[in-house]
């Protein structure tokens, strides 16, 4: 009878010593599993994230260039636009315009706003531009360009000009040698065209700070501005602006009357505006800012639709204004033989000469001086006008 429970009892360890082994076994295999798990997922990982890396580099559109780059080419064949002269011979647009008006232009007014594109203010200003079927430039600077191209490609789609402000404005790298300057003017037209789809028609520049000579950086500028030339770029001030970069910050009714007590609504206006995220006032001054430029009489156009017209040099022009005293020039054979004293007047002569009767004094025809010419120049960044009045 003793045997059978120790029988029992080695039965039921071996049984239990084979659940154990098979518990390890059970153990070791789910291990197994989740190390191969594991290695499995980290494989998955780096190979999603080299591919990441591997589309990045083939999209981004940041070049990295070892040297910098330190010549901007220029534009093969350049072709005058609107017949205005090329920038060879003349690349200072505001003086282009001033030309234009002395030589019977139509005056108009191109809007300009600068340091753009913004989210809100751009869009908004856009706005304000569709409803009054407007068409302005904005000089937009290659970094934000890159930080906001929608509100950039739209601004080209919707008719505007874009143009180029430099691609960090920021005048101690910009302004730092030619070489740096080349390299920000090449970035931000760079910037231009891949938003734009096409490389612009007009290479047309705004020195951040305007090209004055005076101020930081202003020896720099004169030299840049032959650089441009030589580059094909034109580049323009403004003869007009509403303050919205001027001392304290003001609002939209502000602008307007400051933009009113510095135009000279004789001749077209280049106005300054800045579509910064910071300028929600300019955007709200707009519409006004239109209305009072359209009820003085102006038109709106691009930068680049300047009505050009070379000034004439006839010799009858020049004649018209000279002052002629001798009056022997006047006299043909036919006025000889009237003042010869061996002959008799006729009555036909008489009334000719009594006619002639009318001029000055000493038989000379004195010149009228034709009214309206006029003589623009620009002071410190400030448009004068002199003019020569009957």
């Amino acid at each position: 009878m003793s045997e059978l429970p120790k029988s029992l009892a080695a039965r039921q360890a071996e049984r239990r010593r084979r659940q154990r082994r098979r518990q390890k076994r059970n153990r070791a295999i789910f291990l197994l599993v989740c190390f191969i798990a594991i290695i499995v997922l980290i494989i998955v990982a780096i190979s999603s994230c080299i591919h990441r890396l591997s589309s990045k580099s083939d999209n981004d559109t940041v070049e990295v260039s070892p040297t910098p780059i330190t010549s901007i080419e220029p534009t093969a064949e350049p072709q005058a636009l609107n017949g205005i002269p090329l920038p060879s011979e003349e690349n200072d647009l505001l003086k282009i315009i001033e030309a234009a008006d002395e030589n019977g232009g139509v005056k108009t007014c191109y809007l300009t706003f600068d340091d753009g594109p913004s989210s809100e203010v751009t869009a908004s200003i856009l706005d304000t531009l569709r409803r009054y079927n407007v068409k302005a430039t904005f000089f937009e600077v290659g970094s934000i360009i890159k930080s906001n191209p929608d509100m950039a490609r739209r601004v080209f789609e919707e008719g505007h000009l874009i143009a180029n402000h430099s691609q960090s404005h920021n005048y101690d790298n910009l302004y730092a040698s030619e070489s740096s300057f080349i390299n920000e003017v090449q970035k931000a037209e760079d910037a231009i065209t891949t938003v734009c789809g096409e490389a612009p028609k007009m290479k047309l520049f705004r020195f951040p700070g305007g090209s004055y000579n005076a101020g930081d950086h202003a020896s720099e500028k004169q030299t840049y501005k032959k650089t441009l030339a030589d580059a094909g770029y034109y580049y323009i001030d403004w003869n007009s602006l509403t303050g919205d970069a001027e001392g304290r910050t003001k609002n939209a009714e502000e602008l307007l009357g400051y933009l009113q007590s510095n135009i000279d609504t004789d001749y077209s206006a280049v106005v300054l505006m800045h579509d910064a995220s910071t300028k929600k006032a300019t955007a709200e001054a707009l519409a006004s800012v239109i209305e009072y430029l359209m009820s003085e009489g102006y038109t709106f156009k691009r930068l680049d639709e300047i009505d050009y017209h070379p000034s004439s040099t006839s010799s009858s022009s020049s004649s018209s204004s000279t002052e002629i005293t001798d009056e022997e020039e006047y006299l043909t054979d036919d006025d000889e033989d009237y003042m010869s004293e061996d002959e008799e007047y006729s009555d036909e002569e008489e009334d000719y000469d009594s006619s002639s009767s009318n001029t000055s004094s000493g038989g000379a025809i004195l010149a009228t001086q034709a009214p309206g010419s006029t003589t623009r120049t620009s002071v410190d960044g400030k448009s004068v006008t002199q003019r020569s009045t009957q």
